[in-house]
């Protein structure tokens, strides 16, 4: 009898989730639903935030850049090494981006690569002989420059008419904090930066933060992303990929994330709360010291949020209180400073138009920081 009743009770439940799954998968296919935007509001300046940049000057409108369906992808032949995977290492050729539903080439693009496999601009070779200083740029596909041509990146544009700059970008597409800090802490990411003297810059969004989490929506098409453990304090050390690392956790948000309920509820976990965002601040700091070790301790670093919309408040304190310069742009309407689409049609990714506008908006924060 109590078999029965429990048999029973296990079909009814499972009839009651078939039921709302149904349910849900048919109103997504006629509603579209729409990510919630954090209300901007105005904010007083912190004392590491830099002055006179783009997010105290331009209209705010709650990070218009939003999130949306992807159904085109960069065909670069990205390498594994360990566990972590980068950009080929001393590339130089073309790479095409493919239509997901028609598998048609889309567009043809430039990529060079230098020998530990970061992106160079067309002129860094020659920079070599002119170069007075750098600039370490930190970032995922934004940075790296996805869907734009080598000279087409915000980091290309930078030095592009500045013979005294050189930069390095150590970015690549689907990274987070953790992969960034292993490449550049136990690999190879930050070998041959010259002149040692110049500044860096990690360039992040709220999505960052969900990487570094490894959050429900981020395992689903990262399952290679990297697990990080804090075995001390400030310390982290990598577990692996996190399908490999928490299995477990990879399961459920796998299921969770590619239903119909999971999609229509939108919740992401775990959420930006404030233990999950110390934890990625301490991250942020191991990385600015790795930086320091290998470079000069007295060069600048500054974090750099670009306009996803998120709940900025409460890492902008954080980032205060742990004495980290930052340029918050992350509440910025870019239709305001934009005369085009801040994306590519089908991609989430910026136009070589955004790459200009965030190249002059950086350049003046470079200019403040080499001017000081």
């Amino acid at each position: 009898m109590l078999r029965r009743k429990a048999l029973l009770t296990v079909i009814s439940i499972l009839f009651t989730l078939g039921l709302l799954e149904g349910g849900a998968r048919l109103y997504l296919r006629n509603h579209q639903p729409q990510t919630a935007l954090y209300p901007p509001q105005p904010l007083a300046p912190l004392p590491h935030e830099i002055p006179e940049t783009l997010s105290q000057s331009a209209t705010n409108g709650g990070g218009t850049w939003r999130p949306g369906p992807v159904y085109i992808h960069e065909a670069t032949p990205y390498v594994h090494e360990g566990d972590l995977w980068l950009p080929p290492r001393s590339f130089k050729g073309d790479v095409f981006m493919i239509d997901d539903i028609t598998h048609e080439s889309v567009r043809r693009l430039r990529l060079t690569t230098d020998a530990q496999g970061r992106r160079m601009a067309p002129w860094q070779e020659e920079r070599r002989h002119t170069a007075q200083k750098h600039l370490q740029i930190f970032g995922c596909s934004f940075s790296y420059g996805y869907g734009v041509n080598d000279g087409e990146t915000f980091a290309a544009r930078l030095s592009e008419s500045n013979p005294a700059l050189q930069t390095f970008n150590l970015s690549a597409g689907g990274y987070g904090l953790a992969e960034l800090l292993i490449r550049a802490r136990d690999g190879d990411g930050l070998a041959g930066i010259a002149p040692a003297e110049g500044a860096a810059m990690f360039v992040m969004a709220g999505f960052t933060i969900d990487r570094f989490n490894n959050s429900s929506q981020t395992v689903l098409w990262r399952p290679d992303g990297l697990e990080l453990d804090e075995v001390t304090p400030g310390h982290f050390e990598s577990r692996g990929p996190v399908y490999k690392a928490k299995p477990l956790w990879y399961a459920f948000s796998y299921v969770w994330q590619s239903s119909g309920l999971g999609r229509l509820i939108g919740r992401d976990y775990p959420a930006h709360d404030r233990a999950h965002l110390e934890r990625f601040v301490r991250a942020i700091k191991e990385l600015r010291k790795t930086y320091w070790e290998k470079t000069r301790p007295s060069n600048p670093f500054f974090v750099v949020m670009l306009p996803y919309s998120f709940d900025h408040r409460l890492l902008r304190e954080i980032l205060d209180r742990e004495g980290i310069s930052f340029i918050d742009y992350s509440q910025v309407d870019l239709s305001a400073v934009l005369s085009g689409p801040p994306a590519f049609p089908g991609e989430d990714h910026p136009t070589p138009e955004v790459h200009v506008k965030l190249a002059i908006a950086l350049q003046r924060e470079l200019d403040y920081f080499f001017k000081k």
